[in-house]
């Protein structure tokens, strides 16, 4: 019958949780009749209800667990209500057995009904209890999932990610792995460490284990106390690493040191698994998103700025300096003759040149400087805070290292440039623009290779 019971307890309460209505609680209802013919006791109804619902639970996305639990709730109380009622029956009867025998019998036949009654209630708290934490959990997932898909800045969300994490289990160490680029080579990108101590060791361990877990897209739990991946490291606590999937694709691995007890591992596991597979969508999209972001400002041989940019960055640099009032100044570069070398070495070749240039420019200038794509065989820098005179001479030294680089064996390549500042020059972009290009004229029209301002137009 316990075999019999288990089964037609999880149909009904599948049919129950599909269609709540006044025939399945009726049905329900006449369910418990039979139970208690067959002598089932209730903590085993109560027992049976929570295998029952994790069972019919699974077809469902995690996102209704919460109303579904709260649901089979109600076909519990309809079958508690029936016990409840004859509980209420017995009291009637207690008087009548009171006659009948000894007041010590009929007290422990009484206490043992109590104490059954009592063992239900201590249950359903348990259950509750469960419950509670099922719906903080959920709640706490909804948070996550809302707050690192409502930041698309790449750095901002993993720091997101690392709170979010920390929310739903207390780690000590939490690291986010991801893989680099058309290789399948691990990065450690972003980290938290409680403590510094055996952090190489740490690190050693994390990513022989995180290896494992790329090749076979599996959830990896390590026990440190007793690992043999690093003899070096002493230290306790369990680590679990992730795998952080989109479409079956693995962007990278998260990995946690925890040390919560043993027992909640596996529950552990479950709600790191969902929190990875939402960090993956957030990842992905901002990845994406800083992708469509760079192309649509840069241009796709050089990775220098495109022509686009470089305007918009000249107006807004022109008007900082303005406020603070520093001088900018502007070189404007073309190479020489680079038809001819186009059409003597071939497109493969000029484009290669285009790369060495750009490659250059960033070697010559800082940081802060802007370097673009202006068309072509021409390229422009912006020279922040750098007044003219200081122009020339970078301007003078990226024509010379220009000059002396040899590529493939080729002629040398030289460039000719242009330069112009503010505020000496001109006060707007269309001015300063306009006069280095007639300087770079002016270096073309007096034999290449040389370098131009105002002054020598």
């Amino acid at each position: 019958m316990q075999k019999d019971f288990g089964e037609q307890y999880t149909k009904l309460l599948k049919n129950f949780l599909e269609d709540e209505n006044e025939s399945s609680l009726y049905q329900a209802s006449l369910f418990s009749k039979e139970l208690i013919n067959s002598g089932i006791r209730p903590e085993e109804i109560v027992e049976t209800h929570l295998k029952s619902f994790k069972e019919v639970l699974k077809p469902y996305p995690y996102n209704e667990w919460v109303q579904k639990i709260y649901k089979s709730f109600n076909l519990l109380i309809e079958i508690m209500t029936f016990y409840g009622n004859v509980y209420n029956e017995y009291l009637e009867l207690k008087d009548n057995l009171l006659q009948a025998m000894s007041m010590q019998v009929a007290y422990k036949r009484l206490q043992v009904y109590v104490d059954e009654i009592e063992f239900i209630t201590q249950r359903l708290a348990l259950i509750n209890e469960e419950l509670d934490r099922k719906v903080m959990e959920l709640g706490t997932l909804h948070k996550i999932s809302k707050a690192i898909n409502s930041d698309l800045n790449f750095n901002n969300l993993l720091k997101q990610i690392l709170v979010c994490v920390k929310e739903v289990i207390d780690y000590e160490d939490c690291y986010i792995f991801l893989m680099e680029d058309q290789s399948t080579n691990l990065v450690l990108i972003e980290y938290y460490e409680s403590s510094v101590n055996q952090s190489e060791a740490k690190r050693n361990i994390l990513q022989q284990v995180n290896q494992l877990v790329m090749n076979k897209k599996e959830n990896q739990v390590v026990d440190l106390e007793t690992q043999t991946w690093d003899q070096a490291f002493s230290g306790t606590g369990t680590l679990l690493a992730i795998p952080m999937l989109v479409e079956n694709k693995i962007l990278g691995v998260l990995s946690i040191i925890t040390g919560q007890k043993k027992e909640i591992i596996d529950e552990l596991l479950k709600m790191l698994f969902i929190v990875a597979s939402h960090v993956a969508i957030a990842i992905k999209n901002a990845t994406d998103y800083e992708y469509v972001k760079k192309t649509a400002i840069t241009d796709g041989l050089t990775g220098v700025f495109n022509h686009r940019y470089f305007y918009e960055r000249f107006k807004r640099e022109l008007d900082w300096a303005k406020h603070h009032e520093l001088p900018v100044s502007l070189l404007m570069i073309d190479i020489d003759n680079f038809k001819k070398y186009n059409d003597t070495y071939g497109h493969v070749a000029g484009d290669k040149l285009l790369k060495i240039i750009a490659d250059i420019l960033r070697f010559c200038t800082r940081d802060e400087d802007v370097i673009a794509r202006y068309g072509g065989d021409e390229f422009t820098v912006l020279l922040m805070g750098v007044a003219k005179r200081v122009a020339c001479k970078i301007a003078d030294r990226i024509r010379l290292v220009i000059g002396s680089e040899s590529i493939d064996n080729h002629e040398s390549v030289t460039v000719s440039i242009g330069v112009s500042s503010f505020p000496e020059d001109a006060l707007t972009v269309s001015e300063l623009v306009n006069i280095a290009d007639k300087a770079l004229y002016t270096s073309k029209k007096n034999g290449n290779n040389q370098v131009s301002s105002i002054n020598d137009l």
